[in-house]
């Protein structure tokens, strides 16, 4: 914690420092937790880091039918340097073990969600075109060789630096871009179950309109993942878009972690080596 945060969320959300719990967890921003998610304040971590657009979509989407639940804006900073926001409490289904039945009825849920946020049409956010996409890919796969090169042969990294140059780029592009409104960073550590089986979703900071396969590219659960394109009846079109993306996430998101553990990431070599298998 830093006294300078904690002093500003007592002040705001009138609490004593006792009943505040701190994560660092995150890459943008360190959060202050009060009674189990009911308020969250998250300060930036890096300078390049904003609020801005996390906000505008939150604003946005209040009220909206969703069929999860989401937080709600309470306290923005006018010179962008925290966030605070009432609402999801609960754990997230990351920290959290799912028998087949739970994992369905998430499935279920969160393909709801999907389906309704790309129906919808803000007009301020943020669009994200899959031939930039790919290029910020590729600049974080090049980043990420000093990990590869630890665990792949010489032939098997030329085979994992064409797919990422050549082959999987040009198979999305062929396969073509089709925009929808997206939350943009939907994964196992944004999505949360409170004790009443109620399903919410948090940090919309990377929202806005990416290709439809964009929502499952950050899945690490395969089936959960499998499940939800099967709840929207996903066709060959998208699945194959989905594959593509995922393999392409497990050759640069090693980028993140150069200075961690190698548990923390031992799971994308896996799924790099079954592909290669």
């Amino acid at each position: 914690m830093q006294q300078d945060e904690v002093e500003i969320v007592k002040y705001l959300a009138e609490v004593n420092s006792d009943k505040i719990a701190f994560s660092d967890l995150g890459a943008f921003s360190r959060c202050y937790i009060i009674d189990n998610g009911k308020k969250v304040f998250k300060f930036k971590k890096r300078a390049d880091a904003g609020y801005h657009n996390e906000a505008q979509a939150l604003i946005y989407l209040k009220d909206k039918p969703l069929g999860v639940k989401i937080q709600s804006v309470g306290w923005q900073d006018e010179e962008d340097r925290f966030l605070g926001l009432y609402g999801v409490t609960g754990k997230s289904i990351k920290e959290t073990s799912l028998n087949e039945d739970e994992k369905t009825k998430i499935a279920k849920t969160l393909a709801d969600f999907i389906f309704k946020l790309r129906q919808l049409t803000p007009e301020k956010a943020s669009s994200s075109h899959l031939a930039d996409e790919i290029k910020t890919w590729q600049k974080r796969f090049e980043r990420s060789l000093p990990i590869l090169n630890r665990f792949f042969s010489e032939s098997e990294m030329s085979k994992i630096k064409n797919y990422m140059l050549e082959e999987m780029p040009k198979e999305l592009l062929d396969l073509g871009e089709k925009l929808v409104f997206s939350h943009g960073d939907l994964w196992e550590n944004n999505i949360f179950i409170n004790e009443d089986h109620e399903v919410g979703v948090i940090d919309f900071s990377d929202s806005g309109y990416y290709d439809e396969a964009a929502e499952f590219m950050y899945f690490e659960d395969d089936e959960l993942c499998e499940k939800i394109l099967d709840e929207l009846n996903a066709d060959d079109v998208l699945r194959k878009k989905v594959a593509l993306r995922r393999l392409a996430k497990a050759m640069f998101i090693t980028s993140a972690y150069i200075d961690k553990p190698t548990e923390e990431f031992i799971s994308y070599i896996h799924y790099i080596s079954k592909w290669l298998s």
